[in-house]
């Protein structure tokens, strides 16, 4: 009988040896853990629970069938371009585009992502108002497997951001102005106004590029007036204004041809007569098809800094797919920038023709 017990015991220790010794499997990574270690070389920190993990697990190939895009101002032309050419990407694919407009509120549009995520959307591209705002639903998103893309905005949580370096952005639509207004009017003191959004991050880092490109390079120019703009109608409504109390304002600088040079242009072009138009210069940024337009009609329309919005839309729908098919991509990308003048307006327009 003591045999036997000792022979038992000895059976049972071995047993529990041999479990020790056996290696766990490791839950699976989420989406944008897996993204961490393949952009960074880094291992991303492991899930609170096994649950977590696998609802927050990367997609297989062929599930993506829903995609949630998330404007700023579904109104300006930047983004109606860019949401054309996502449209056609999920046409070819067969995903479902949901599209929502949060009209420049940073609170609706907190609640448009929090609608689509519950939805059941796949992923989601936002193009970012106010970032500390979209934070938290940011990390829930990636958390829950939803592939989580900020436009201009970059978002610590995201599972990706396109972003534009944006004071050299702003230093390039000053530097256009400045060339017009040196080449031109060498010694002159021209005044200028700035068009921009003043509470969005974006338009504050072009003012201070603006700025700084015409101290630099035309210091004989003086700002009179920095207004913020968000639209087309307010543009012209403030270059109304600035011209009733600055009459001699001769340069109009925008952070962007939706949300300032084409209301300015508009105005000037009504106000201005035909023999006076070379001494005024226009210019935007974004690089919208009407901007291409007036700039080929070569009058105080001068240049815009133009984002290509179109390929901007198709690498938006490639990261969301990539993500979630736990492919490698950027996680934090730049979009390139290029000036448009009469020189090269036509060859952009009919891109878009």
């Amino acid at each position: 009988m003591k045999k036997l017990s000792m022979v038992l015991a000895v059976i049972l220790v071995a047993v529990f040896m041999l479990a020790a010794c056996t290696p766990v499997d490791k839950p699976e990574q989420s989406a944008s853990a897996q993204a961490t270690e393949q952009s960074t070389g880094e291992a991303a920190p492991a899930s609170a629970s096994a649950a977590a993990d696998k609802s927050a697990a990367p997609l297989a190939a062929g599930e993506f069938k829903k995609l949630g895009l998330v404007h700023n101002m579904q109104s300006w032309q930047m983004y109606q371009v860019m949401e054309k050419a996502i449209k056609a990407q999920c046409d070819a694919a067969g995903v479902e585009l949901v599209v929502a407009d949060a009209n420049g509120d940073a609170n609706k549009q907190l609640q448009l992502i929090e609608t689509m995520m519950n939805s059941g959307v796949n992923g989601i591209i936002v193009v970012t108002i106010d970032g500390p705002t979209l934070e938290d639903v940011a990390k829930r998103c990636t958390e829950n497997g939803v592939a989580l893309v900020s436009m201009y905005i970059e978002l610590e949580n995201a599972t990706a951001n396109m972003l534009v370096d944006e004071y050299k952005y702003g230093y390039a639509i000053g530097e256009m102005g400045a060339q017009y207004m040196a080449e031109n009017f060498p010694g002159e003191e021209v005044e200028v106004a700035l068009l921009r959004i003043h509470d969005y991050l974006p338009g504050i880092d072009r003012g201070r590029g603006m700025e700084d490109a015409l101290k630099e390079l035309f210091p004989t120019a003086k700002i009179v007036n920095d207004q913020n703009s968000v639209d087309v109608e307010s543009a012209m409504k403030m270059t109304e204004a600035i011209l009733a109390g600055n009459p001699n304002t001769r340069m109009f600088l925008a952070d962007s041809d939706d949300t300032g040079a084409i209301g300015a242009y508009e105005v000037l072009k009504a106000k201005v007569k035909p023999e006076d138009q070379a001494k005024y210069c226009v210019i935007g940024a974004d690089g919208v098809p009407q901007a291409f337009g007036y700039i080929k009609e070569d009058g105080m329309y001068r240049g815009t800094v133009a984002l290509d919005n179109k390929e901007i839309g198709n690498t938006a729908f490639a990261i969301v797919a990539d993500a979630l098919a736990g492919k490698e991509f950027e996680r934090v990308q730049y979009c390139s920038f290029e000036e448009v003048t009469k020189a090269n307006a036509d060859e952009y327009l009919k891109q878009y023709e």
